[in-house]
């Protein structure tokens, strides 16, 4: 979703922009106007990105990965980018190396050699292998121009949960969060309380908590909507359609979701980047239930960022029962919408294509606005 809009956004600055598409497939289409071109896909199995699976679940092995480098390096050649963006590497997903490492190596050989970019989110997982940091860093002073923090340094600073942020600061640019746009309108039905995990793929708890709490809240007899998420498992999905009932609907995704929340009472979620983007642009009042797997952090803190700013309640997912997300969620329902004050800078698409824009207005003057490549 973030890269979907800051596409939008280049596109409305007058770059081309290339997608490079390399998972499955998502509801996420991107803007009119953009190329898309689809590796041989795969995703994170139940090892995360150690255990890639394709489509079919099935473990991709050496010539599967070999044959998608080679389609990745072909576009490369083909395409010539002025600018080749990296989503999230080197930060994270160094499992990827072996595809991002040569396509580095190929960029740097190109005449013009193209300007390469980072495009992170606010917060890092502070748990990383011993010298991770340090392989980030030297990654970026090797093949980096910039550093996009999809972030408000006056919301959450990189050097919060990136502990050498001093050594990359020249190449780092905050761009404020990535949000739906103010205008977007609603296009499907309004719910009073909404349920979501963002992709889904790890909501069953919640999912199952939100169900048993609803008779236990002053909202019981309102209207809820449960929105899935394309990776639900089947089982949980299907519990929740049995349960369905009036007042209770079941959607699988909303491309409307932000706009949804601006007539929502109250909003149950995990506290993933554009979700909790999501939220700050609706300003909707909201219980924040964060992700917990051994290592990740990111959720927890950013849950944290939004309680201690008086914007969602936050409630452990080891204390969350059917009583306890009921009381968070009245309690939720009583906080006061947040101030414009309390709501970080929200315009990062659109500071991140100015930057580039002006950059390449002057390092070339204004008729060379050509190819982005996110890969």
């Amino acid at each position: 979703m973030r890269s979907k809009r800051i596409t939008k956004a280049l596109l409305d600055a007058g770059f081309e922009v290339d997608i490079i598409l390399g998972g499955t497939q998502t509801p996420a289409t991107f803007p009119e106007g953009a190329k898309c071109f689809q590796l041989s896909p795969y995703k994170a199995g139940p090892g995360g990105f150690s255990d890639l699976v394709d489509e079919n679940n099935t473990p991709v092995d050496e010539n599967y990965k070999q044959d998608r480098l080679k389609q990745l390096l072909a576009l490369l050649k083909s395409r010539a980018p002025d600018i080749i963006f990296t989503e999230a590497f080197p930060f994270a997903r160094h499992q990827l190396g072996f595809e991002f490492l040569p396509l580095l190596d190929a960029a740097q050989q190109m005449n013009p050699k193209p300007y390469v970019a980072c495009s992170v989110r606010d917060l890092l997982h502070k748990k990383v292998a011993p010298g991770r940091d340090e392989r980030t860093v030297e990654l970026l002073r090797r093949y980096y121009d910039f550093v996009f923090l999809h972030a408000d340094p006056d919301f959450a600073d990189l050097g919060g949960t990136f502990r050498f942020a001093d050594e990359i600061s020249d190449l780092t640019h905050y761009t404020g969060l990535v949000t739906p746009d103010a205008g977007e309108q609603r296009t499907g039905k309004a719910y009073d309380v909404v349920v979501s995990a963002g992709g889904g793929a790890v909501g069953k708890p919640l999912f199952e908590a939100a169900l048993q709490a609803m008779p236990l809240t002053r909202y019981a007899k309102d209207k809820w909507g449960f929105i899935t998420g394309p990776n639900l498992p089947e089982e949980t999905v299907k519990l929740l359609e049995d349960a369905a009932r009036p007042n209770l609907m079941v959607e699988h995704f909303r491309s409307d979701f932000s706009a949804m929340l601006k007539d929502t009472k109250v909003l149950v979620s995990q506290s993933g980047y554009n979700t909790s983007s999501d939220i700050l642009r609706a300003r909707c009042r909201s219980v924040l239930v964060p992700y917990v797997r051994e290592g990740l952090t990111e959720q927890t803190d950013r849950a944290t960022l939004f309680e201690q700013r008086g914007l969602a309640v936050q409630l452990s997912q080891v204390d969350m029962t059917a009583k306890t997300l009921a009381a968070a969620i009245d309690k939720a329902g009583e906080m006061a919408p947040p101030l414009s004050t309390q709501i970080p800078n929200l315009n990062g698409a659109f500071e991140t294509a100015r930057i580039l824009k002006e950059f390449m207005h002057d390092a070339h003057g204004p008729d060379r606005l050509t190819t982005l490549s996110p890969a």
